[in-house]
């Protein structure tokens, strides 16, 4: 019994317990250990601790940021519920071979003729006088109306010009569909177009979105008015000479003629063709709108809608239309006044106009050849009757109309009529300056559209003296049909 037990105690193993001297050699040493495994839990827990803080900052500021995400989001939201809204509608495609020509002539017409047609249907559904003759043009709204509608028949087939009624309502919304489309394609070229080479690198710096509604620049070469917040309809920048007043020598002059003369090759060419002789390996499209509609000369139309390009690439809209969102500038109306000078001076063979016409020509088309001089009337020359224009042109930029309509409410008034149910009441000018034709004169007086004259002298016409033109006006008196009577001791 005793022999069991003392066998059973060797063959038992030490117990696992710290102190024990039956524990063996394996265990030696582990009192020493035991301090510094705690330390180690010890520093582990604190890293796992400060693991554990780091990350709730870290969740912290992402929920910050989200926050400030959702903020912005909201703001974004706010600014597109207040922001103006555009007439939502589906994109018009044509649908059959007659529709797709439309399209092609509409789109045309928006660059070369009328970039902004109101009532699409009541122009299509226009349908042309026997009576009317191109000197009678600007006689009254529905005249110059008339004018607009056979320029767009110029480019229309004969077929087409004859279904032009018929199908009015159906090719409406295709006409207006391919005049958005173009005036977005012309005002996206003016804007992303080599600005330094059109308007030079001092006004080019400028031209950033956020720089332009900013800039003092900018705004004087637009003739801006601080005091009634108007903008002059002949501004500096359309000036060789900014600082000098508007003139037929200051408006007309190589410079003038070679900025629009870029913008009018971005419109016809694209803007590639602005650097091709800078840059060789710049490769010029073969579906730009001059080769595909054979454009071979420009027209009033062009050259006015360059001229208003121009002051939108400087001004703070960001949306072109008949009127400037955040400036006002009547765009239209404006347009529409350049158009009737150069059609005027065109059909009378006015030098200064031919010469603009001449030049551009020269410029863009090499094949063109200047012939007006072997066809102008001798009785048209007359330099007096030259500066009679033109100074009307630089009255444009007056004082006066500062002060008058534009400057208190500028609104639009379309020459191309809204037509409910009958003719349209005629709507007056915001600036209305209609060419008589009922004599030899080129005066541009003031007349409404019925054609009743106004009788004018250099007291009511005070802007002359700031114009910086010393002669003195001429008195404008109304005949019976809304002319005006011929000077005594007039050449013949």
């Amino acid at each position: 019994m005793a022999h069991s037990d003392a066998s059973l105690r060797s063959i038992t193993p030490p117990r696992n317990r710290v102190g024990d001297p039956r524990r063996g050699t394996a265990f030696d040493g582990l009192e020493e250990d035991l301090p510094e495994a705690e330390n180690s839990r010890s520093a582990l827990r604190k890293i796992i601790r400060n693991i554990q803080s780091e990350l709730a900052e870290k969740d912290q500021l992402i929920e910050e940021q989200r926050d400030i995400i959702q903020q912005l989001q909201s703001d974004v939201q706010g600014l597109k519920k207040t922001a103006t809204k555009r007439r939502k509608r589906a994109t018009a495609v044509p649908v059959n071979e007659s529709e797709q020509l439309l399209e092609t002539a509409a789109k045309k017409f928006t660059v070369m003729n009328h970039f902004y047609v109101a009532d699409t249907k009541a122009f299509l559904k226009t349908p042309l006088s026997e009576t009317w003759t191109e000197k009678s043009r600007f006689d009254s709204q529905e005249n110059e109306l008339e004018g607009s509608v056979r320029e767009l028949d110029e480019l229309l087939l004969d077929d087409l010009k004859e279904r032009r009624i018929q199908y009015a309502d159906r090719w409406a919304a295709v006409f207006e569909q391919a005049q958005q489309d173009e005036r977005h394609s012309m005002t996206h070229r003016i804007r992303t177009s080599n600005t330094t080479t059109v308007f030079g690198s001092e006004i080019a710096t400028e031209l950033e979105a956020g720089h332009r509604p900013r800039s003092v620049l900018l705004q004087r070469m637009l003739g801006f008015n601080a005091e009634n917040g108007s903008y002059e309809r002949m501004p500096p920048i359309l000036r060789a000479n900014p600082d000098e007043p508007a003139s037929k020598t200051n408006m007309l002059s190589s410079q003038v003629v070679k900025k629009s003369e870029q913008v009018i090759q971005a419109m016809l060419m694209g803007p590639a063709s602005l650097v091709k002789d800078q840059d060789p390996d710049v490769s010029l499209s073969a579906k730009c709108n001059g080769k595909i509609w054979n454009v071979t000369s420009v027209t009033p139309g062009i050259i006015a809608f360059a001229a208003i390009l121009i002051r939108y690439a400087l001004s703070p809209d960001n949306e072109f239309g008949p009127t400037g969102q955040t400036s006002g500038i009547p765009y239209l109306a404006d347009f529409e006044y350049y158009k009737m000078c150069l059609i005027v001076g065109q059909r009378k063979k006015l030098k200064e106009v031919m010469d603009l016409f001449d030049n551009l020509n020269g410029a863009l088309f090499p094949n063109h050849k200047a012939s007006w001089r072997d066809q102008r009337d001798s009785r048209h020359s007359l330099v007096e009757e030259d500066d009679d224009l033109f100074r009307e042109i630089a009255e444009a930029a007056s004082e006066e109309e500062g002060e008058q309509n534009r400057s208190m409410e500028p609104t639009v008034q379309v020459s191309i009529p809204a037509v409910r149910g009958g003719s349209s009441p005629p709507t007056t000018r915001g600036h209305s300056v209609i060419p008589t034709d009922n004599n030899n004169d080129t005066d541009m007086g003031n007349l409404n559209r019925n054609g009743e004259g106004e009788t004018e002298t250099q007291e009511a016409r005070g802007s002359d003296t700031a114009q910086g033109d010393d002669r003195r006006m001429r008195r404008k008196v109304a005949g019976k049909n809304g002319g005006t009577k011929k000077r005594a001791g007039r050449k013949k």
